[in-house]
């Protein structure tokens, strides 16, 4: 048995306006939206960029960041288990440094938090903080983001305002990826393990 989500209630209004465009009785059964592949690219790219801006507002509602909706934005934001490896991304971070200084740049947001007797769950949230500090010293081509106070809001601009949704889990302690069902459900491409 694994999780699902509720596909009305974690589709952002621009997507939920082009499957009532292209994909009727899709908010009643998931099954009809197999015919959003009709939906033309540039429409989703629109609707993508609308939840873009709406995260991006937010981030700078709550860090006075702006950020360049024209950059590649990673997001990765769920519960601080250790399991999930939150910060396997940075295992190389010279190689994460080089990728981001030859590229227009990269923009990584995360959120969550941990059980109160998670210690290794804490420890990680500790870690992306000290990445960040050391990130900010190397270059300004990458940047990085812990919104704190992570919750249901947070969770639904965050799946969706991305580019890239990171799923990295130690395999088999993921029960589903229900993080990346979000995502995908408003057109962001899901970056996972198996």
């Amino acid at each position: 048995i694994t999780n699902g989500i509720h596909i009305p209630t974690w589709t952002h209004e621009p997507f939920k306006a082009l499957f009532d465009k292209y994909a009727e009785l899709w908010h009643k059964d998931p099954k009809y939206l197999r015919k959003a592949e009709i939906i033309p690219c540039e429409e989703i790219w629109e609707a993508h960029m609308q939840c873009k801006r709406s995260l991006f507002d937010e981030i700078y509602r709550l860090t006075s960041r702006k950020w360049d909706p024209e950059i590649l934005t990673i997001g990765f934001a769920r519960r601080a288990a250790a399991y999930k490896r939150a910060t396997l991304l940075f295992k190389d971070l010279d190689r994460l440094i080089s990728i981001a200084e030859k590229s227009p740049g990269m923009q990584i947001v995360f959120s969550g938090k941990s059980h109160p007797q998670d210690v290794e769950g804490k420890r990680n949230i500790k870690l992306i903080h000290d990445y960040k500090k050391t990130i900010e010293n190397r270059t300004d081509k990458l940047k990085l983001l812990y919104l704190p106070n992570y919750n249901m809001r947070l969770g639904y601009l965050i799946t969706a305002g991305v580019d890239l949704w990171m799923n990295t889990p130690l395999r088999p302690h993921e029960a589903s990826g229900t993080s990346g069902m979000k995502s995908v459900v408003n057109g962001v491409l899901n970056f996972s393990i198996l």
